[in-house]
């Protein structure tokens, strides 16, 4: 998804000038009262409606909700997701009656798209966008003044700072390997160099990273983290690598492309049956919560699970974020639709839809971890799990180049 968008906004990028925060929480993040590097225009209207680097101290719903209903309406969002309707069902319109929503579930690249067509003709539409690729969201609609954050005040202390500035981020997904778990209860290898191995050849199955932006942004997270990886092939192989590319995580990518992979445009055409293999495949860069369809009987109670102990860590996780692009017709309706995606303490409300195993919220006074809802005892927290940490900054810098690499040794 994100490959397409990459080509659009090339013309962009030349124009416009993460450790985990599980472990330490999130430190609030006081709005900034300045408009250093920001057009006037923009800065003007950012500071009018409150939204970005000129958000409200306190916020105040009920102010929100009268300005909301003086505006036209109604609050437009274009998603990546088609659960926006089941969050807004949980009790929005009860809250904020006479506020109108218009869920247009678009895809990641295609509400992209639609955001610079906007900001580009000036024909404002969107109030919300609702997708992920946050490298390209941060790299180029924020960095073009196209997109901004807004975060509840009463929440800026509950999600960590990187995730609120520049852009928000209303849960965290994660790109990681599944095994078929009825062979065995724990994952067939170790490493993520065992899939580079002979015993592996043939037998891996992955998103194409040619097509699939998640799974490039994983590929080129290895890329990131080479040191990692190299130190990881000695503890494997009991020797330093030795490169025929710019460094170990080019290596891995090489290798694993080398090793004759079976590639699929996307992770729901997977599938694991829920019999014994003799010889049974993995699964590189699925969603993890493709765990939801274990165990389902419509879809064929496949079995299967994620390798939650791989070394050097399990897999990426990365954001999808909920923000306002610039001259939102709606921006205070825009709010409390934002408002309502990120839900309550216990991850209900508007979140409850994404609130399942494999998504987190990224608010982390989020305490409880949602059962599998065909394997009960099956739960997952997120700060138990040892991932690579997005970062969308490095990632975007890098990822063509690293998507050329992939079409180079990918066939």
């Amino acid at each position: 998804m994100k490959l397409r968008v990459l080509v659009i906004v090339a013309a962009l990028v030349t124009l416009t000038a993460a450790g985990t925060a599980f472990a330490s929480g999130a430190r609030e993040a006081a709005p900034a009262q300045q408009d250093s590097g920001l057009p006037s225009n923009v800065a003007a209207w950012l500071r009018e409606h409150q939204v970005g680097p000129f958000m409200e101290d306190a916020t105040d719903y009920d102010a929100l909700y009268q300005r909301a209903l003086q505006e036209p309406g109604p609050v437009t969002v274009y998603a990546s997701s088609s659960r926006g309707p089941a969050a807004l069902a949980q009790g929005f319109f009860e809250r904020f009656p006479g506020i109108e929503v218009e869920w247009i579930t678009t895809g990641t690249a295609t509400g992209i798209e639609r955001v610079i067509t906007e900001q580009e003709t000036g024909a404002y539409t969107a109030d919300v966008l609702f997708v992920s690729d946050f490298p390209t969201q941060v790299s180029v609609l924020n960095a073009a003044h196209m997109l901004f954050s807004w975060v509840p005040s009463e929440l800026r202390g509950v999600i960590p700072r990187e995730y609120q500035q520049p852009l928000l981020a209303q849960r965290y997904e994660a790109r990681v390997v599944f095994f078929n778990d009825h062979n065995q209860s724990t994952a067939p290898i170790e490493s993520w160099w065992d899939l580079t191995t002979p015993a592996w050849n043939g037998r891996v199955v992955m998103e194409d990273p040619r097509v699939s932006g998640s799974t490039l942004d994983l590929m080129t997270t290895f890329v990131l983290n080479a040191d990692e990886m190299a130190a990881e092939y000695r503890r494997v192989f009991g020797r330093d690598i030795q490169l025929t590319t710019p460094n170990a995580g080019y290596e891995f990518v090489k290798r694993l492309a080398g090793n004759n992979p079976v590639l699929i445009a996307r992770d729901s055409e997977g599938r694991f049956v829920a019999e014994p293999q003799s010889n049974p495949p993995v699964a590189v860069s699925f969603a993890f919560s493709r765990i939801r369809d274990a165990g389902d009987p419509s879809h064929g109670n496949l079995s299967w699970n994620v390798a939650t102990e791989l070394q050097p860590k399990i897999g990426m996780l990365y954001p999808s974020g909920a923000n306002i692009p610039f001259r939102a017709p709606n921006p205070n309706g825009a709010k409390l639709v934002i408002s309502w995606l990120l839900g309550d303490e216990q991850g209900g409300g508007g979140m409850t839809p994404w609130n399942v195993p494999g998504n987190w919220p990224s608010r982390i006074d989020v305490r409880d971890v949602p059962d599998h809802p065909f394997q009960p005892g099956k739960a997952w927290a997120v700060a138990d799990l040892d991932f690579w940490l997005m970062d969308p900054a490095g990632l975007f810098a890098i990822q063509d180049q690293v998507l050329e690499f992939v079409h180079e040794n990918f066939r």
